[in-house]
């Protein structure tokens, strides 16, 4: 039996407001998620239907965020949910969360 490989992306988003970014996120994810956690200043995120996981950290002056699936269309799907809710959270700090695949 031969298993999907993990495809991983990050974005590094730089923020003073790391921490309450985060904890949106994870609020705003949580009621959607298959299974959800958020322990200071760490998080994760997992999406239903087996679309994949994202894990969350507040640095001080950034927000970290990390995305997995198991094949490209599921990544970019997060990368878009992800990122798109942390831009439009930080509206007026105009924030682009921009990502690296590994």
């Amino acid at each position: 039996m031969s298993q999907n490989p993990i495809m991983r992306s990050e974005a590094r988003v730089p923020t003073p407001r790391a921490d309450r970014y985060a904890k949106q996120l994870w609020s705003h994810a949580a009621w959607r998620a298959r299974q959800a956690a958020w322990t200071p200043p760490e998080g994760v995120i997992e999406f239903p239907d087996a679309m994949g996981t994202c894990r969350i950290t507040a640095e001080p002056e950034h927000l970290v965020l990390s995305v997995e699936a198991t094949n490209p269309a599921n990544l970019a799907r997060l990368q878009q949910i992800v990122g798109g809710n942390i831009e439009r959270f930080a509206g007026r700090e105009c924030l682009k969360v921009e990502w690296v695949q590994d």
